[in-house]
Parts: C-alpha cells; structure tokens; sequence
C-alpha cells in the first residue's frame, strides 16, 4: 500500500547517529514531499491530510472522496501551523495565517473583518478576536460601544 507525501514531514530518529543528531540540535530527521511510503498503515497518512493515495489499494482504504481528501489537508494544515480551534474560522477566511511569538495573529490577506461579519462569513466571537489582534480597516469608524470593549 502506498501514500505520496504531500509536504515535508519530520520522522523520528532511525540509528544512533540521528539520534546524536537530534540531541545535539533538537532538529528532527525529514522526509522529502513527493516521497511515496509503502506501509501497510500508509493509508491513515491520507486521511490525516498528509498524502495522496499512490495506488488503487491505498485509495481504496483510504475510503475518501476528492472533497474530504481536500478537507483533510486544510485541516492538517491548521495543526501544522499551530492555529488553535477558537482561530480556525479566522484562518478559514483568511484574517490570520499564523501567530506572533507574543500569541498575536499574523495578519493574513483579508483584512476587512467588518466586512466579513455582516456578510456572515465570520461569527461574533471571531469579529471580536480580529478587533483585538487587527487594525480597524480602512473606511470604519468606531462607534460608542464598540471603542468600550
């Protein structure tokens, strides 16, 4: 059965030497993308969103279809980069692509959270974590109750 690895991925250590490695630096060992894994297991990589099926045994295990592949890989994506669940509609729409080293949101290419709530793209709970990690954009203006907390 095999997976095709969609990113780079750390492994575990394999031999003493990578070990010596790892303790020195704390740099795990990497598997390149593009890496085909033939492993009895290799299907559960599909379905955690970290590689396509390389062969029909592996597609037909996996048991996904194109959308669900798509939604697991957008899902690892969000592990990967560490957002945490209550930012996950706010890394959806494109208002955060990651975090500072003080826990604030790197902003991402959407910036008009004003917009995007009364679109109803965005719930009140993430309006309220951009007004407090964003700007205001451009063209708004704060009113009494919103400038008070």
């Amino acid at each position: 059965m095999k997976a095709k690895l969609l990113r780079t991925e750390q492994r575990p250590p394999q031999n003493k030497d990578e070990q010596c490695h790892f303790n020195r630096t704390g740099t795990l060992p990497t598997v390149p993308a593009g890496t085909v894994i033939d492993h009895p297991a290799a299907w559960q990589l599909v379905r955690m969103g970290m590689a396509e099926p390389a062969d029909d045994e592996c597609c037909d295990r996996a048991d996904m279809t194109p959308e669900r592949m798509a939604a697991a890989q957008k899902a690892q994506e969000k592990v990967r980069l560490g957002i945490h669940p209550d930012d996950f509609q706010a890394f959806d729409a494109k208002l955060l692509k990651g975090y500072q080293e003080d826990g604030t949101w790197i902003p991402g290419e959407e910036t008009d959270y004003v917009r995007l709530f009364n679109e109803g793209v965005i719930n009140k709970a993430t309006y309220k974590n951009a007004q407090d990690n964003l700007p205001l954009p451009e063209g708004y203006e704060y009113d009494d109750d919103e400038s008070e907390g």
